[in-house]
C-alpha cells in the first residue's frame, strides 16, 4: 500500500498532532538519509502550514520510514494507528 493510502486511515482529528510529532522526529534525527527531494516538498508544507494535509502527512511518513522507522514505529502504536502499523510490517522485519 502506498503512502498516500495509509494517510486515508488517520483520522483527520489526530492529523496536526500526529504531523506534529513526526516533525519532531524528523528534526531529532541524526540519521541525515532523508532525501533532499523530501525534504524540500516538506519545507514546502511547512511553509503553507499543511503538514497535516494528506500530502504533508505522506511526505513526513515516507521520510520518517527512510530516516527513524522505529521511532515511526513508536508514534503509531502511540496514535494506535495498528494497521499503518501493519503495512510497514513487512518493512519492518527486514530492517531489524
Amino acid at each position: 500500500m502506498e503512502h498516500r493510502e495509509l494517510v486515508k486511515l488517520i483520522p483527520n482529528d489526530i492529523r496536526p498532532q500526529f504531523s506534529e510529532r513526526l516533525t519532531d522526529i524528523l528534526l531529532e534525527s541524526s540519521s541525515g538519509s532523508i532525501p533532499p527531494r523530501i525534504a524540500k516538498i516538506i519545507l514546502h508544507y511547512w511553509q503553507r502550514d499543511q503538514l497535516d494535509s494528506q500530502a504533508g502527512l505522506t511526505h513526513l511518513i515516507e521520510a520518517v520510514a527512510e530516516a527513524a522507522p522505529d521511532k515511526l514505529a513508536q508514534v503509531l502504536e502511540e496514535f494506535k494507528l495498528q494497521k499503518i502499523a501493519y503495512a510497514f510490517s513487512p518493512i519492518w522485519d527486514k530492517q531489524f
